[in-house]
């Protein structure tokens, strides 16, 4: 793997950059009035991958912005400027020959200084259970994704389990929220546990099925021999109706799996058509048990949309929760009076292109700002004939 670099960047007309390696080491410090965008990232990636991308300001330039989005590297920006003094105590000690030097390169040790920590703490943990290999690749998905330095070693420790793909997948094309993505992950985990033992199941029905035809082979053979004709056919019938049993019990453990697979085949889908659509968490209606009940399996937090198939079900305890919590709720049934008094904003499915799943949807970004305008059309008019009549 390419080793993992931190950058400093400082635009302007002259552009300068620093880089250092993950110990804190200065690799290079560059400047010039001749450095576009992409001179820049041919300049920086020839020395290892983009890590961390730091400026000395808040918020940061849009040139510093575009070259942490293109080369993928983390954006870390001070809580407020770097003060001239504190830049140059950063970087005394170091040999720079202009103040853009200086700014790229305080900004390089600043971002270092805040990743540090992070730094030593995954170099612990993995030297303490032998797996110093995988440090780039931890580091990476810890700082840069998000996730714990336990998830992150399952990740790349199974890769060969068809979630772990999903995740990767997901966590590299942005996609999706981290926390998001952890509960996904989580489901999925919990489905593949289910269908192995839905297929242990499976294989244990088989053998006992193989047995019961051996020993009933046998006992035929002896009872042809020592029963009459018609309790044979009478034993028979047992036979075949235990067979029968068996052989249906193995069949809905059959369909069982397959459910489970298509579920899993289609949550994979949605995840990976999240692109210009909205992630809804779904619910049946707002009882506050119901409520619990998708919180616990795919949470609902600050600034969710929902998609609830019955408004005309509701507590009083939902809506204080949701309140604070969603900006918009999208219903398939639903009773005006009820609706008007909801402190968020409410839209009819029927109109909108949804895709669903589980306890998630998708909604495409189009269909969904065309109803948000013609909401907002109708509020205004009622809002202006109200006027009007008050005057």
């Amino acid at each position: 793997m390419t080793d993992l670099i931190i950058v400093g960047v400082d635009p302007g007309t002259t552009v300068s950059y620093s880089i250092l390696d993950l110990n804190g080491k200065v690799i290079e410090i560059y400047s010039s009035k001749e450095l576009s965008l992409n001179n820049l990232i041919q300049r920086v990636i020839s020395k290892g991958k983009p890590f961390v991308a730091g400026c000395d300001v808040t918020p940061a330039p849009l040139f510093v912005e575009k070259f942490a989005t293109k080369t993928g590297a983390k954006l870390i920006e001070p809580d407020e400027d770097l003060s001239v003094s504190e830049k140059e105590a950063l970087a005394k000690e170091f040999n720079t020959k202009n103040a853009h030097e200086v700014d790229s390169l305080s900004s390089a040790l600043y971002a270092y200084k805040i990743i540090k920590p992070m730094l030593e703490k995954i170099k612990e943990r993995l030297g303490k259970i032998n797996k110093q290999h995988l440090s780039k690749e931890v580091l990476e998905l810890v700082v840069k994704k998000g996730l714990s330095i336990a998830d992150a070693v399952k990740i790349l420790e199974e890769p060969e389990k068809e979630e772990s793909k999903i995740i990767k997948k997901v966590v590299e094309r942005k996609i999706l929220l981290e926390s998001d993505y952890i509960t996904l992950y989580r489901k999925l985990k919990d489905t593949e546990k289910d269908l192995k033992l839905l297929k242990i199941q499976n294989n244990l029905l088989l053998q006992k099925n193989e047995s019961l035809e051996k020993k009933n082979s046998i006992l035929t053979k002896k009872l042809t021999s020592i029963v009459p004709k018609e309790k044979t056919r009478e034993l028979l019938y047992f036979k075949d109706k235990t067979i029968n049993a068996i052989s249906s019990e193995k069949e809905e453990k059959e369909l069982e799996i397959k459910l489970l697979k298509n579920r899993l085949l289609n949550l994979t889908k949605l995840v990976f058509d999240l692109k210009n659509k909205t992630l809804l968490k779904k619910l049946d209606n707002l009882n506050y048990e119901e409520f619990k009940k998708v919180s616990n399996l795919v949470g609902i937090k600050k600034d969710d949309s929902i998609l609830v198939k019955d408004l005309t079900f509701y507590s009083q305890k939902t809506i204080d929760e949701l309140k604070n919590k969603i900006n918009l709720c999208i219903y398939k049934k639903g009773q005006k009076s009820v609706i008007e008094k909801l402190p968020f904003t409410c839209l009819d499915a029927k109109n909108l292109a949804l895709k669903e799943e589980g306890n998630i949807a998708l909604v495409e970004n189009e269909s969904l700002e065309k109803e948000l305008k013609k909401q907002n059309i109708v509020e205004k008019v009622i809002k202006e004939y109200k006027a009007e009549r008050s005057i």
